[in-house]
């Protein structure tokens, strides 16, 4: 799955529900699971924020439903609205008193699936990231709600910076993913040492001929790294050993 995380929490029941499986594999970025896409209006289910500082997960009922009663047809079609602008960065800054964009305005009566979790309440200006981390443990625990104790893989994909040549994670990912996986049954695969060693050795997992120069989504070298250190792990899991491909040391 390579959709953001309010859309993996929002089907996660009926999946679970329908297919029974022994373990979940989800890909995404930190965008995907604390930035813009994950408060995306336009989406089947997203994030907001209330005023408290609860994290609320919210669904548009006519694209919920098509994914929700139909799950064996379910399609990939992430949404982006470059009007939805709030993420937790911003709503951050929005504590501090920092000037930032406004999210934008409760215009339309929509029915929605709310869960208030009252785990934020006026975090400390002077504190950031224990107050991120208290939005953080409201998804974790959507998360554990959705999926229960079905281990989840977590692959998380990095930056690319063309001025170094290097893929990379910034301190927000690395903290998102040290985070994950405090938890017993999630494992995150980090995949910027692979792919580095791929493109040292002259092959770029990512771009195509109609792209920029190493940019865009993963092409066959990508996708042939990720899935060999994928299988790879997947049988250490069914066999109960440790996974050790591509492992997060941060």
């Amino acid at each position: 799955m390579g959709t953001a995380i309010p859309y993996q929490i929002g089907i996660g029941k009926s999946l679970m529900e329908t297919y029974h499986p022994r373990i979940v594999v989800i890909e995404l970025a930190l965008d995907d699971f604390t930035g813009a896409r994950a408060f995306d209006k336009t989406a089947p289910f997203y994030f907001q924020i209330d005023t408290a500082g609860n994290l609320i997960l919210k669904s548009l009922p006519k694209q919920a439903d098509n994914y929700l009663k139909l799950p064996a047809r379910l399609e990939n079609k992430p949404a982006f609205s470059f009007y939805s602008r709030l993420s937790i960065k911003s709503y951050l800054k929005t504590v501090r008193g920092q000037k930032t964009g406004k999210p934008d305005a409760e215009t339309e009566q929509r029915s929605t699936d709310e869960i208030n979790l009252n785990a934020t309440q006026n975090p400390n200006p002077k504190k950031s990231k224990a107050a991120q981390d208290k939005i953080l443990s409201q998804i974790f625990a959507l998360i554990e709600d959705a999926y229960g104790e079905t281990p989840i893989v977590f692959i998380f994909r990095p930056e690319f910076s063309q001025k170094d040549n290097q893929f990379y994670y910034n301190n927000d990912a690395k903290r998102v993913i040290s985070l994950l996986s405090q938890h017993p049954n999630w494992h995150t695969m980090c995949l910027s040492d692979p792919f580095n060693s791929s493109f040292q050795n002259g092959y770029s997992p990512i771009g195509f001929g109609n792209t920029d120069p190493f940019s865009g989504h993963w092409n066959i070298n990508g996708h042939k790294i990720v899935g060999d250190l994928l299988a790879e792990n997947l049988i250490s899991m069914m066999e109960n050993r440790p996974i050790t491909a591509a492992v997060c040391n941060f």
